[in-house]
């Protein structure tokens, strides 16, 4: 319990002292933007960006319950990086022999991949904070053979962001190919 509140209040705060950079001209996270308010057809927003739908539908649902859009996109972006601190270090858990190897090994994960620490500065690319936790329940899952879980965020993955997809497709196949069964199928 003490090692799983100490993750959720060193990323609490990494998420709350990150500067929030307002969206640059030409990239990405304008399409996310615009797409809060309507996920439908839109020929300005690119194809690949009109199906990371699940982001926006989250800033959407925070709107909703009264935040505004910079602080909506902030809560799902820092909540991704809260989340993957939890479940990186719930998952070393279960392969570690002691608690202090899983813990180092997250927190060296979580402070020192510029990536993971890009959405935090730049929270309207949601789609790349959910990217982490996504893909790592797609690897435990499949290691843990659970061909429904695996399946079922195979289809959150299509939404959020494509190459989780290919991610879950390997995943069932390694499934099948390890259990000899179809339900993977």
């Amino acid at each position: 319990f003490v090692h799983y509140a100490g993750i959720i209040l060193l990323t609490l705060t990494r998420v709350l002292i990150s500067r929030v950079r307002s969206c640059p001209p030409d990239f990405d996270c304008n399409s996310y933007i615009q797409m809060v308010d309507s996920i439908a057809f839109n020929p300005e927003i690119a194809p690949h960006h009109a199906m990371r739908i699940v982001p926006p539908l989250m800033v959407r649902a925070l709107e909703g319950l009264g935040l505004n859009l910079e602080h909506a996109f902030q809560v799902v972006s820092g909540g991704a990086y809260i989340v993957f601190g939890l479940v990186l270090y719930y998952v070393f858990r279960k392969f570690a022999k002691e608690k202090e190897i899983a813990l180092s090994f997250t927190l060296i994960i979580l402070a020192a991949h510029h990536a993971m620490q890009i959405p935090l500065t730049q929270v309207h690319q949601a789609c790349e904070a959910l990217y982490y936790p996504i893909a790592l329940g797609l690897i435990y899952f499949t290691f843990t053979r659970k061909a429904t879980l695996v399946f079922g965020l195979g289809l959150l993955g299509i939404f959020t962001r494509q190459n989780l997809f290919v991610l879950a497709v390997l995943s069932l196949i390694y499934l099948i190919w390890q259990d000899k069964k179809a339900k993977p199928l």
